[in-house]
Protein backbone atom coordinates (compact mmCIF):
# COMPACT_ATOMS: atom_id res chain seq x y z
CA UNK A 1 0.00 0.00 0.00
CA UNK A 2 1.53 3.31 -1.08
CA UNK A 3 1.26 6.39 1.13
CA UNK A 4 2.85 8.75 -1.40
CA UNK A 5 1.43 12.23 -0.99
CA UNK A 6 -0.45 11.34 2.20
CA UNK A 7 0.76 12.92 5.42
CA UNK A 8 0.90 10.76 8.52
CA UNK A 9 0.25 12.26 11.94
CA UNK A 10 3.15 12.20 14.41
CA UNK A 11 3.63 13.58 17.92
CA UNK A 12 6.87 14.26 19.77
CA UNK A 13 6.97 15.31 23.42
CA UNK A 14 10.19 17.16 24.26
CA UNK A 15 9.07 18.21 27.74
CA UNK A 16 10.91 15.34 29.52
CA UNK A 17 14.16 16.63 27.94
CA UNK A 18 13.94 20.06 29.59
CA UNK A 19 16.95 21.09 31.65
CA UNK A 20 15.94 21.36 35.28
CA UNK A 21 17.63 23.15 38.13
CA UNK A 22 19.26 21.35 41.01
CA UNK A 23 21.23 18.15 41.31
CA UNK A 24 18.17 15.92 41.21
CA UNK A 25 18.75 13.16 38.66
CA UNK A 26 15.57 12.00 36.98
CA UNK A 27 15.40 8.89 34.87
CA UNK A 28 16.43 9.27 31.24
CA UNK A 29 13.43 10.01 28.98
CA UNK A 30 12.53 7.55 26.24
CA UNK A 31 14.09 8.33 22.87
CA UNK A 32 12.19 10.07 20.09
CA UNK A 33 10.93 7.92 17.22
CA UNK A 34 9.45 8.98 13.87
CA UNK A 35 8.32 7.03 10.84
CA UNK A 36 10.00 7.44 7.49
CA UNK A 37 7.14 9.27 5.73
CA UNK A 38 5.62 12.64 4.95
CA UNK A 39 4.69 13.73 8.44
CA UNK A 40 2.44 16.32 9.97
CA UNK A 41 4.27 16.64 13.27
CA UNK A 42 3.01 18.09 16.53
CA UNK A 43 5.96 18.83 18.82
CA UNK A 44 5.40 19.65 22.47
CA UNK A 45 8.39 21.87 23.26
CA UNK A 46 10.36 21.84 26.53
CA UNK A 47 8.92 23.81 29.45
CA UNK A 48 9.81 27.48 29.14
CA UNK A 49 9.81 27.53 25.33
CA UNK A 50 8.26 30.66 23.87
CA UNK A 51 5.63 30.82 21.12
CA UNK A 52 6.84 31.96 17.70
CA UNK A 53 8.47 30.68 14.56
CA UNK A 54 10.81 27.69 14.83
CA UNK A 55 13.13 25.93 12.41
CA UNK A 56 13.27 22.13 12.57
CA UNK A 57 15.96 19.93 10.99
CA UNK A 58 16.76 16.23 10.92
CA UNK A 59 20.55 15.84 11.02
CA UNK A 60 22.49 12.72 10.07
CA UNK A 61 25.51 11.29 11.96
CA UNK A 62 27.75 13.95 10.34
CA UNK A 63 25.31 16.68 11.47
CA UNK A 64 24.37 17.29 7.84
CA UNK A 65 20.81 18.54 7.38
CA UNK A 66 18.66 15.85 5.74
CA UNK A 67 15.17 17.35 6.22
CA UNK A 68 14.10 20.92 7.06
CA UNK A 69 10.87 22.65 7.96
CA UNK A 70 9.60 25.80 9.61
CA UNK A 71 6.57 26.03 11.83
CA UNK A 72 4.82 28.26 14.30
CA UNK A 73 4.52 27.37 17.97
CA UNK A 74 1.58 28.45 20.10
CA UNK A 75 0.54 27.72 23.66
CA UNK A 76 -2.09 24.97 23.59
CA UNK A 77 -3.42 23.64 26.93
CA UNK A 78 -0.53 25.35 28.77
CA UNK A 79 2.13 23.67 26.57
CA UNK A 80 4.12 25.45 23.86
CA UNK A 81 3.23 23.32 20.85
CA UNK A 82 4.85 23.47 17.41
CA UNK A 83 3.05 22.16 14.36
CA UNK A 84 4.93 21.59 11.13
CA UNK A 85 5.37 19.17 8.25
CA UNK A 86 8.51 17.10 7.81
CA UNK A 87 9.35 14.72 4.98
CA UNK A 88 11.55 11.86 6.19
CA UNK A 89 10.38 9.38 3.54
CA UNK A 90 13.64 9.42 1.54
CA UNK A 91 15.89 8.92 4.58
CA UNK A 92 17.27 5.51 5.58
CA UNK A 93 16.17 4.09 8.92
CA UNK A 94 18.56 4.71 11.79
CA UNK A 95 19.82 7.26 14.27
CA UNK A 96 19.59 11.02 13.69
CA UNK A 97 19.47 14.26 15.64
CA UNK A 98 16.34 16.41 15.75
CA UNK A 99 17.48 20.04 15.80
CA UNK A 100 15.06 22.79 16.80
CA UNK A 101 15.58 26.50 17.29
CA UNK A 102 13.53 29.63 17.64
CA UNK A 103 14.65 32.46 15.37
CA UNK A 104 17.65 34.21 16.95
CA UNK A 105 18.37 31.40 19.45
CA UNK A 106 20.75 28.43 19.60
CA UNK A 107 19.89 24.97 18.30
CA UNK A 108 18.61 22.32 20.71
CA UNK A 109 19.49 18.75 19.70
CA UNK A 110 17.53 15.61 20.57
CA UNK A 111 18.38 12.00 19.69
CA UNK A 112 15.94 10.73 17.07
CA UNK A 113 15.33 7.28 15.62
CA UNK A 114 13.74 6.90 12.17
CA UNK A 115 12.01 3.59 11.49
Amino acid sequence: MSTTGVEQQARLDLRPFAVTRGDERTKEPKGLVLSRARLKVTIQLPVGSEPGEYEVQVLDANLKSRAVSIGKAAIIDYVTTLQTTLDTSALPAGGYQLAIRREGYDWQLFALQLQ
